[in-house]
């Protein structure tokens, strides 16, 4: 039977997809308000099939990278009917094989325009896209404004849309795409950040373009609650110590979607399905079909009073004890020794 939203509760789902990003936003009516959809094999896809009931209202995309829009075709055929918003932004520049797999990818929201399906619309700063009248919440673009579009394109990640949804008791959720941490502090709106997702899947690139004390000032003065990243098997610095470091330091809790080498030196012998904890299952969605689920999805639950977690933070917590070299917890508390590897809960 699928989940109906309660009247005035809404529900912010991040998502599993490995390494990529997506975010479903269920709002009290029931329909979605999905921000970027993951990598070509997204598991959302699955999942909307599942549920054919469920009505999209917006998909938000906050850059043009692969992980965050290559289920975009598979999407249209999962939705091939209804009415919704597609907000696309022009982050450039890129050339060759990298323009080729946009084009690809985005080209089929040219035939569903035409046909009626959906409607682009451009992201720019100050544009409040949903604002919900039960909990007095809203979704705002905090950046980039049309003078930003033109500054901003030394590289793709540069361009990231950031968002914010910002809630009445003075608290909110920011989604900086793959942006920086100076951008995302830059543009950050007065009140306290619940969570902050990301960015760049733990691995922002002022990690590199600013001095170490820089870089360090920059991620405590973002004053994050919460941290999730999301990321997967990957061959990059993600999540980056550093960055995690000093976002522990600062207060935060941190908790990611998947399990990466750098967190556990064991992970090559660990069995399929033999996750530190898998939060999709546990929350009734679906995850990536390869790698290891850490945190996996985690969900908000937003009401008039405020934003709340789901009930697994604490057992995550305690199940992260288990890995090697668990970043989002002190050095000191390191040890090639851990237990051996012992079932997560589900």
């Amino acid at each position: 039977m699928e989940r109906v939203a309660s009247q005035g509760i809404l529900t912010i789902d991040f998502w599993d997809v490995g390494q990529g990003d997506c975010t479903v936003i269920t709002k009290p009516d029931g329909s979605l308000i999905i921000i970027d959809v993951g990598p070509r094999n997204s598991p959302l896809i699955d999942w909307l099939r599942d549920h054919p009931r469920k009505r999209i209202s917006d998909v938000i995309l906050t850059h043009n990278d692969s992980d965050h829009i290559g289920a975009i075709p598979a999407l249209l055929e999962a939705r091939s009917v209804g009415s919704w918003n597609v907000w696309l932004l022009q982050d450039g520049p890129r050339t060759g094989r990298r323009q080729q797999a946009v084009v690809k990818l985005l080209t089929p929201l040219k035939r569903a325009e035409v046909e009626g399906i959906i409607q682009v619309r451009g992201i720019t700063k100050g544009t409040t896209i949903w604002t919900d009248p039960h909990t007095g919440s809203y979704l705002d673009i905090i950046y980039p404004s049309e003078l930003d579009k033109v500054l901003s394109h030394e590289s793709p990640n540069l361009g990231s849309a950031i968002l914010a949804l910002m809630h009445p008791k003075g608290k909110m959720v920011i989604w900086p795409g793959d942006n920086t941490v100076r951008r995302t502090l830059e543009e950050r709106p007065h009140g306290m950040l619940h969570t902050l997702f990301g960015p760049h899947h733990g691995g922002p690139e002022d990690r590199t373009r600013s001095s170490r004390k820089t870089f360090e000032k920059e991620t405590h003065e973002i004053a994050a609650e919460n941290a999730q990243i999301s990321v997967g098997k990957n061959s990059y610095d993600h999540p980056n110590l550093r960055y995690l470091t000093y976002l522990r330091k600062a207060g935060c809790q941190i908790s990611c979607t998947g399990l990466t080498r750098l967190c556990d030196r064991r992970i090559k012998t660990r069995k399929a399905g033999h996750h530190i904890m898998n939060g999709s299952a546990l929350l009734g969605l679906r995850r990536t079909s390869t790698g290891f689920a850490c945190r996996g999805a985690k969900r908000l639950t937003i009401t008039s009073e405020g934003i709340f977690p789901d009930k697994y933070e604490a057992t995550h917590r305690e199940a992260v004890q288990a890995l090697t070299h668990p970043y989002c917890m002190p050095r000191e508390t390191w040890s090639k020794k851990r237990p051996q590897i012992t079932q997560p809960p589900s």
